[in-house]
């Protein structure tokens, strides 16, 4: 578990308060014996659409509760393919498929971490099972993509993208259409996204546990969906992904819906700066005070002051808590930055861990002692402050203070056991592993990561996540330079492997 210090009293005690309501909603719930962490508040257990994602971020703290928060999805699955899309505490759903991060993605992160095969060839087996049931039972329509039948589906609660449509499928059997709604089923962008990013995955899986035809087909069958949902699901005329009514018109409200593709990587690199610049970052849709509203504000249907599990225009933690994989992955470090400073200058002044909060004010609504909410504290925290490390083993360390603090400090573990140490006082932070000083970063007392592989083979990268320029140096214990200069926002500058070689190798 990674331990900070601060002078900033609020944070650290919200932190500690997160911490301890963390381990509190990790319990048990119906037909699996170990603990799972749960999603809090008043919702009492686990849910397809966000446990896996959830068990990965707490990974880094527990690896046995992340591993639990996979299995037990695995375990209740039905002998045709379909996964559970909750486990309660006491029953099991299975009424309707709920899905956003794909289950087959974290659990690849949480395989590399484990470095095991049975859980690796188990998640692989159900994960190939549940795209197979998808296919079979989400594609009435036969165009290749994934069907939404109903409102839980896609779990966007009270959004208007659902207005006047039923909430669940009739008597609550998810083979079932509802029937009256011409309009029914949608070809839904997200859910494709999210089959689409766990075939990516079950590439992945494949290559690692030898299968490379099978690999080969996965990676295959993927970009195809990736093509058929850009030509079915995107308008070319206001840059956005929508639905797909079954009467062929696009359901036209800008939401979480395009969110949720760029979480999967759906867009290239040059049609995601366009969405970036177009609506994620406008002040006016989706870029307000708080990001990122579930509905873009300046949708005639936006209502973001609703207090209680509304998709129908507050700006949700589920969804900032799913942001940093995808703003990494777009190199939108510094827009990431801002995202979560906010979201943690609204929760640390906040009187509860509420489930989303008012994109203009950061007012927090119910329920409290909400899960994601408590998540995005410590990992935002972890990656504007503190060391971060991902599946691959790359390790951040995250330069800043936090507001009104004039020092900051994080202990913890890398996934393969060294003991690692992050200690910052103003424009100054010294990085150590095993308890050996490894290098020295100087910057301008704004933010910025220096970015470290883990087995040494590529450069390491700087990263400047401040909206201005900034200079930086970075030196070795010793005193003797490694490098200095400028860098503007989200520029980058990789470290030759001379100096990688002299600092690094050292820790091994």
């Amino acid at each position: 578990m990674q331990k900070i210090q601060t002078d900033s009293t609020a944070l650290r005690e919200k932190w500690l308060l997160a911490q301890t309501g963390i381990q509190t909603n990790t319990t048990t719930v119906h037909g699996f014996s170990e603990k799972v962490l749960t999603e809090g508040g008043v919702y009492n257990g686990v849910w397809l659409e966000c446990a896996p994602f959830e068990g990965w971020v707490y990974a880094s703290q527990n690896l046995d509760v992340a591993r639990a928060n996979h299995d037990i999805f695995f375990a209740l699955q039905k002998e045709d393919g379909q996964l559970p899309c909750f486990v309660l505490e006491d029953r099991v759903g299975y009424s309707q498929i709920q899905m956003v991060v794909p289950i087959a993605r974290t659990a690849l992160a949480l395989a590399l971490v484990l470095e095991c095969e049975t859980f690796l060839r188990g998640a692989y087996t159900a994960c190939a099972a549940w795209d197979a049931w998808l296919l079979r039972h989400r594609n009435t329509l036969g165009t290749g993509l994934c069907e939404a039948f109903c409102e839980y589906d896609t779990g966007h609660d009270n959004s208007p993208r659902w207005a006047g449509l039923p909430r669940t499928c009739p008597d609550e059997n998810v083979n079932l259409l509802p029937s009256g709604f011409p309009q029914l089923p949608f070809l839904a962008p997200d859910l494709s996204a999210t089959v689409y990013g766990g075939r990516k995955a079950l590439a992945a899986m494949a290559s690692l546990l030898g299968l490379g035809d099978a690999s080969d087909q996965w990676s295959d069958s993927a970009e195809r969906l990736r093509r058929k949902i850009n030509s079915k699901c995107f308008s070319e005329e206001d840059l956005c992904y929508y639905d797909r009514m079954a009467t062929g018109e696009l359901l036209r409200i800008r939401g979480d819906v395009l969110l949720r593709v760029l979480q999967e990587g759906v867009p290239d690199s040059k049609l995601a700066d366009q969405l970036f610049s177009h609506h994620i970052l406008d002040h006016r849709k989706f870029w307000p005070e708080y990001p990122l509203p579930s509905i873009a504000l300046d949708e005639p249907v936006c209502e973001p002051t609703k207090t209680y599990n509304a998709w129908s225009g507050a700006s949700q933690a589920l969804t900032a808590l799913r942001a940093p994989d995808w703003f990494r992955h777009y190199k939108r470090d510094t827009e990431l930055r801002l995202l979560m400073k906010q979201w943690v200058k609204a929760i640390v002044n906040g009187d509860r861990f509420g489930q989303q909060i008012d994109p203009t004010t950061g007012e927090i609504g119910a329920p409290a002692s909400y899960t994601p909410a408590m998540l995005v504290l410590t990992s935002f925290v972890t990656r504007l402050y503190g060391i971060h490390q991902e599946a691959d083993g790359t390790i951040d360390w995250n330069a800043g203070l936090p507001e009104g603090a004039g020092s900051f400090e994080a202990e913890g573990r890398a996934f393969d056991g060294r003991r690692l140490s992050w200690k910052q006082k103003a424009g100054e932070a010294v990085a150590l592993v095993n308890g050996v000083a490894q290098f020295r970063l100087l910057h301008e007392g704004g933010g910025c990561a220096l970015r470290m592989p883990s087995n040494n083979l590529d450069a390491w990268e700087l990263i400047n996540t401040m909206s201005r320029t900034q200079h930086f140096s970075i030196a070795l214990p010793n005193g003797e330079l490694v490098w200095a200069g400028s860098l503007d926002s989200n520029e980058r500058m990789q470290i030759n492997s001379q100096y990688r070689e002299t600092a690094v190798l050292a820790t091994r």
